[in-house]
């Protein structure tokens, strides 16, 4: 990207900021919504657009959107970037809000959750009527005399030692492990590690074999009906395991099912082939003609920075 390119979309940006931080200014003062309806807001909003993952929210396609909308440059510029570590504040502002975050950071995530069609009063509307979850009650725990300490530590000795940790529970001792968790949760923990034996158990209710096959078989029909899709999220492993309607099994199976291993390690798209496939998307649109390398990477969701040895090659090839 030239300088003069840079500039541009360095402009475009400060222009952006400034619109949604003009609105900020000029509303009349309110009450801040509380850690408590950010976290619940946010939690809601990813999980309407589709960035949910069961009860979590999937930080990598987060991550994707917006580096896809903001230049890392300019990231980089305003202490952004990276964000790729548990510690950044993209991975706290997406879960339970423990602290405040500055505007530029709600900006930047608001920017790309909603692909720029939002406003600042409008959210700021909204953030206050998410319901607030109350705060877990505190239990006072009364004191214990000697003697019912003493009973208890010793019947669950008795049973971990005939039938170790895990058992221990299921043969009639759930309750004091309840017990003794709540109130002596250091001897217990001390204790289990001293007698923890594993649980052999095989299940051979499962015909693996026959479900290997059967998942290769569905692996198959979504590659060639995704195949000539341009516009098709990242094809990776995770993406073609949760298209199964059983995924949760697969996923945590894998081990037992080594067809369908096999299709996702030859098939599975990397982030290269990721990279080269938005970047065709991007010059269909242009055909006959190519497009400068700045709006190229731009409509691509790339950037100079991201873009591996592989991809850049197949730029030089094709411009």
């Amino acid at each position: 990207m030239s300088i003069s390119e840079a500039t541009s979309v360095h402009v475009e940006v400060q222009a952006l900021i400034e619109k949604h931080v003009s609105v900020l200014l000029n509303l009349a003062p309110a009450t801040s919504p509380s850690f408590n309806q950010w976290s619940n807001f946010y939690q809601s909003v990813l999980h309407e657009k589709g960035y949910g993952k069961g009860q979590y929210v999937c930080f990598d396609k987060v991550m994707e959107q917006v580096v896809s909308r903001w230049p890392i440059n300019w990231l980089k510029k305003e202490c952004l970037w990276p964000f790729n570590k548990q510690s950044s504040w993209l991975h706290s502002i997406i879960r339970k809000h423990r602290k405040s975050f500055s505007f530029l950071e709600h900006i930047v995530l608001l920017d790309a959750i909603y692909e720029g069609a939002w406003s600042m009063d409008s959210i700021l509307k909204q953030v206050p009527s998410t319901e607030e979850i109350p705060n877990s009650t505190h239990i006072y725990m009364s004191p214990l005399d000697d003697s019912a300490v003493h009973i208890n530590k010793s019947k669950w000795l008795n049973l971990v030692k005939r039938y170790g940790t895990k058992l221990a529970r299921i043969k009639g001792g759930g309750a004091i492990y309840t017990w003794l968790y709540r109130y002596h949760n250091k001897w217990l923990l001390k204790t289990n590690s001293h007698y923890q034996r594993p649980i052999q158990y095989e299940n051979n209710r499962v015909d693996w074999r026959a479900r290997d096959w059967r998942i290769v078989r569905a692996m198959y029909r979504i590659l060639y009906d995704s195949e000539a899709d341009l516009d098709c999220p990242r094809r990776s492993a995770l993406w073609f395991i949760h298209q199964l309607e059983h995924s949760a099994t697969v996923e945590k199976k894998l081990a037992k099912l080594p067809l369908t291993a096999a299709f996702l390690e030859r098939y599975a798209e990397d982030t290269t082939d990721y990279q080269i496939r938005r970047l065709t998307r991007t010059l269909s649109k242009y055909s006959p003609q190519t497009p400068p390398i700045w709006r190229l990477f731009r409509e691509s969701g790339l950037s100079d920075e991201r873009i591996t040895a592989q991809a850049r090659e197949f730029i030089e090839c094709v411009l």
